[in-house]
């Protein structure tokens, strides 16, 4: 994976790496992924092992063990799909903006994949979200 990075074609100079792993996700050929999570509705994730156990102990936990020869697992019916796609790619990049529509679940999804730097990111654009209302409500006062 790594020796696959060409770093004079980095889109971001500023985070170079993060832009590489971040098109493992959507990159559909060469097939490198080496674990798929898949819902009833057949919506799959073709994911990467080593980035989910170094980014979150509870798949770490995991796939070292109860799913440690699996290739394909599926998310439990609890599990919005939507919200697990936007905890994955948090675990990849280390950020996401979160629709308003997913922003409500993911602070159940962040403590049952143990991801705790979703709820810092939570707070953040909740504060983010919290002063653009600020300022719009005092430019329509003026």
């Amino acid at each position: 994976m790594l020796l696959s990075f060409d770093f004079t074609r980095a889109i971001d100079e500023n985070q170079p790496f993060a832009s590489h792993i971040a098109s493992l996700l959507v990159r559909s050929s060469p097939k490198l992924s080496d674990i798929t999570f898949y819902s009833d509705r057949e919506t799959s994730f073709d994911l990467h092992k080593i980035v989910l156990v170094a980014r979150s102990s509870f798949f770490a936990r995991n796939l070292h063990g109860r799913w440690g020869s699996k290739k394909r697992i599926k998310l439990l019916e609890s599990m919005d799909p939507r919200a697990f796609e936007a905890a994955v790619s948090f675990l990849y990049v280390g950020f996401k903006e979160f629709s308003l529509d997913l922003f409500e679940k993911m602070p159940t999804i962040a403590k049952k994949l143990e991801i705790p730097g979703i709820l810092d990111l939570l707070n953040a654009q909740a504060s983010r979200n919290h002063r653009r209302r600020r300022n719009a409500r005092q430019c329509v006062e003026l």
